[in-house]
């Protein structure tokens, strides 16, 4: 009995828990080089998402759905276009792989809270 309180007492992962902002950080496809932005995540519905990202002057917008543990959003800006899917991990972060329309790879994202 004292084993399953002590067992209670330990404190769960930070599983990322969906909406908010978020730092960004990232490599794009066919190793063209890192980059570093934010991202606003917001719920829009039981299962569907709104995300905007700013990484350097350019400003991307996207929807999607999933739960906040893994989740697939579109994202544009000007002609640009392409698809995301992220996966919460324990310390609250959220890993991604994505492309763009054009992108024979994918490149790979975290979107780390931000305080």
């Amino acid at each position: 009995m004292l084993a399953g309180l002590l067992a209670g007492a330990v404190p769960a992962p930070a599983w990322a828990e969906g909406p908010g902002r978020y730092d960004v950080s990232g490599a794009n496809p066919g190793g063209r080089g890192p980059y570093k932005g934010e991202a606003q995540l917001s719920q829009t519905g039981r299962e569907t998402w709104r995300m905007t990202w700013k990484i350097g002057n350019e400003t991307f917008d996207g929807f999607g759905v999933g739960d906040a543990k893994s989740f697939a959003v579109t994202f544009a800006s000007g002609r640009a276009q392409g698809i995301a899917l992220y996966t919460a991990q324990p310390d609250g972060s959220y890993k991604g792989v994505w492309a763009g329309a054009t992108d024979p790879e994918a490149g790979t994202e975290t979107l780390t809270p931000a305080h």
